[in-house]
């Protein structure tokens, strides 16, 4: 059996001019509910089709926001997942800190978490679990930075705090975990400054390039296709990341009146389908169900790392179609 890890992350922009005197209720609707004329397709769309198929998932909810608008919107979306069944973990983008009431860095411009020291990253850390717990959030193990933006410093902070995993390393971004050598196109559980890192599933895309597991990258056909050569490999474990908002179109240009993404969506619901149907070889898990894994994950430490996976040229001719058809609609 190989771990599955379909990870949401549960943040919202503020893309409305008057995003403070609405209290961000309108960013809200589109990035974590994803509410458009033709239904809603965020967070509750997503718990709805991931408990069809009898899936689980993992959200990790950014807690930051509070500093700008209160904990309100927060605890309802911590409220929401637990009465789905499914993980609350945290997310940090320390660029809300910019709007905070009370000064925490020293620099108040917007700055991604690998751009802080590492006393201000523990400061951050330890804002946002507080935050996250403050709004409901129980048994907090799991990270994410904010735009895969950490470094070996933020995996100290965890440490100091309690946290036992990171899923920021994403090898298509540069920026991600740069000064941690160690993790270069790592495909594996690693342990790192005291925290088991693990990484964003990837894979190689003929004729170059590198595609990350993540449902608006790739298409349906690629994405089960790498999961059954990273099974055939014995691979213990595949990070798979989408949003809330990973269903929209064009969001941030259709700020007012955004539509789905149903190419987005068909890929989606064919995944879950697919991971349902394979219930011999994938198991959905969270970050609590690998705790009770560690024993068999600590192997990976003196194990090489696992072959990269590829998937063939048609498969990638085939995303590059779909892509452009999505373009024209």
């Amino acid at each position: 059996m190989m771990n599955v890890l379909l990870t949401v992350d549960t943040e919202v922009c503020p893309l409305r001019t008057r995003w403070r005197e609405e209290q961000l209720r309108q960013d809200v609707r589109r990035d974590i509910y994803a509410e458009t004329e033709q239904g809603v397709f965020g967070l509750d769309y997503e718990i709805g089709v991931l408990n069809a198929f009898g899936l689980k998932a993992v959200f990790f909810v950014e807690p930051l926001v509070a500093e700008a608008v209160g904990l309100d919107p927060v605890k309802e979306i911590v409220r929401r997942i637990d009465q789905g069944g499914h993980e609350v973990q945290l997310h940090a983008h320390p660029e809300w800190l910019a709007w905070a009431s009370r000064p925490l860095l020293q620099s108040r411009g917007p700055r991604k978490l690998g751009e802080l020291s590492a006393e201000e990253q523990g400061q951050v850390v330890r804002l946002a679990l507080k935050n996250l717990r403050d709004a409901g959030g129980r048994d907090i193990i799991a990270f994410r930075a904010g735009d895969f933006a950490a470094d070996s410093h933020t995996l100290a902070a965890l440490a100091k705090c309690g946290i036992l995993w990171d899923s920021s390393y994403n090898c298509c971004f540069s920026h991600s975990l740069a000064d941690v050598k160690d993790l270069t196109r790592c495909g594996k559980p690693t342990r790192v400054n005291g925290v088991w890192e693990l990484p964003i599933a990837w894979w190689l895309a003929p004729p170059g390039g590198v595609r990350p597991a993540q449902i608006t990258a790739s298409s349906y056909a690629e994405m089960a296709g790498a999961l059954m050569s990273a099974w055939s490999e014995g691979w213990k474990t595949f990070v798979i990341i989408f949003h809330t908002f990973e269903f929209l179109k064009k969001r941030r240009q259709r700020v007012e009146r955004p539509s789905p993404d149903w190419l987005a969506v068909r890929r989606f619901r064919n995944l879950c389908r697919f991971l349902s149907n394979h219930r011999d070889k994938f198991r959905t898990c969270g970050f609590e169900d690998l705790a009770k894994d560690v024993a068999r994950l600590n192997g990976s430490d003196g194990e090489p790392a696992p072959k990269p996976i590829a998937s063939p040229v048609h498969r990638t001719a085939g995303r590059w179609l779909e892509q452009g058809l999505r373009l024209l609609t």
